[in-house]
C-alpha cells in the first residue's frame, strides 16, 4: 500500500502563510497609508485608514500594478477631475445660453454658474474656506474660456448628436466622482460622501436650468441623479477596498456616463406617482 506523506506540504504551506501575513499586516499598517493633500481649514484623513486589500492581492498573485496608478497623488487627481468637470459643465451651459438667445455675457455667465455652482456648494457643505474655485485662477479661467468658445462655435457644436447630454452626462461623473473623492479626503463618512458628490454633480445643473426657467433635469422621469449616486457608491466601495485612486475615478466615471447616456438613448425613466381621477 502506497502511503502519503503530507508534512512536507504542510510545511512549505505554513512557511508561504507565514510569509504573506507580516506583509499583509505592514501593508495594512498606517505607515504605509498615502497622506491626504494638507489643507489649513478642512481636517484631512487619509483614504479613511482603510485596509489597502487591492495592493495585497496584487501583490500575492504576482501581478504587478503600474507605480503611474498607484501614486497619483489625491491633490492632482482632484484638480484633473475639477478642471475637467468644470470645463464639460460649463460646455452645457454655453450651449443652453446659446438655445435661450442670451448675449455673449449671458451665455458666459451661464457657462460659469453650470461649471461651478456644484463645487461651492461642496466645498461649502465641507468646510473648505475659502472655495477651491476662489483660490486658483484657473477655476475661473476655464468656464471663462469655454463660454467664450461655445458662443463662437456653437453652429459647430449644434450640429452634433446631442451634445447637450454628453457634456452633461460627462461633467455629471466627473463631479460626482471628485465631491465624493473630497469628501472622504476630509474625514466624512460613507454616506455624508455620497450624499455630497451627489450634491456637486446635480448642483450645477439646477443652477443652470433655474436660471434659463426650466424644471431642473433632476426633478424629471429621467434617470439623472441615480447615475451620479452609483459613480459615488463605487468611489466609496473603492476607498474601502484600497484601489488606486485613478483606477477607482476612471471605472466610477465611465459607469456615471454610460448609465446617464444609455438611460436616455433607451428612454429609461424612474417611476412616478400615478394620477388619480376624481
Amino acid at each position: 500500500m502506497v502511503t502519503w506523506n503530507a508534512g512536507p506540504m504542510m510545511n512549505r504551506f505554513s512557511a508561504s502563510v507565514s510569509a504573506v501575513v507580516p506583509r499583509a499586516l505592514n501593508t495594512w499598517s498606517s505607515a504605509d497609508v498615502m497622506p491626504a493633500p494638507e489643507s489649513a481649514s478642512v481636517p484631512s484623513r487619509s483614504r479613511n485608514n482603510a485596509p489597502r486589500f487591492f495592493p495585497v492581492i496584487a501583490s500575492t498573485v504576482g501581478v504587478r500594478v503600474p507605480s503611474t496608478v498607484v501614486c497619483v497623488s489625491t491633490a492632482t487627481l482632484l484638480l484633473v477631475l475639477d478642471l475637467l468637470g468644470i470645463a464639460v459643465f460649463a460646455a452645457s451651459g454655453a450651449l443652453t445660453g446659446v438655445q435661450k438667445q442670451l448675449d455673449i455675457f449671458g451665455v458666459v455667465f451661464l457657462a460659469g454658474a453650470t461649471g461651478l455652482g456644484g463645487g461651492f456648494i461642496r466645498d461649502a457643505l465641507i468646510g473648505a474656506t475659502p472655495a477651491a474655485a476662489l483660490g486658483d485662477w484657473r477655476y475661473l479661467a476655464v468656464p471663462a474660456a469655454v463660454g467664450v468658445v461655445g458662443f463662437r462655435i456653437h453652429p459647430t457644436i449644434t450640429r452634433l448628436a446631442r451634445p447637450l447630454v454628453v457634456f452633461d452626462a460627462a461633467g455629471l461623473g466627473l463631479f460626482a466622482v471628485a465631491g465624493a473623492r473630497k469628501a472622504l479626503d476630509a474625514g466624512i463618512g460613507a454616506v455624508g460622501a455620497c450624499a455630497i458628490g451627489l450634491v456637486t454633480a446635480i448642483g450645477g445643473g439646477i443652477i443652470r436650468d433655474v436660471l434659463v426657467r426650466e424644471i431642473p433635469v433632476v426633478l424629471h422621469r429621467e434617470i439623472y441623479a441615480t447615475a451620479a449616486l452609483i459613480g459615488t457608491f463605487v468611489v466609496v466601495v473603492a476607498d474601502r477596498l484600497g484601489v488606486p485612486d485613478t483606477l477607482t475615478a476612471v471605472v466610477a466615471i465611465a459607469a456615471t456616463f454610460v448609465i446617464r447616456v444609455v438611460s436616455k438613448w433607451r428612454r429609461w425613466s424612474a417611476p412616478v406617482a400615478a394620477r388619480r381621477d376624481d
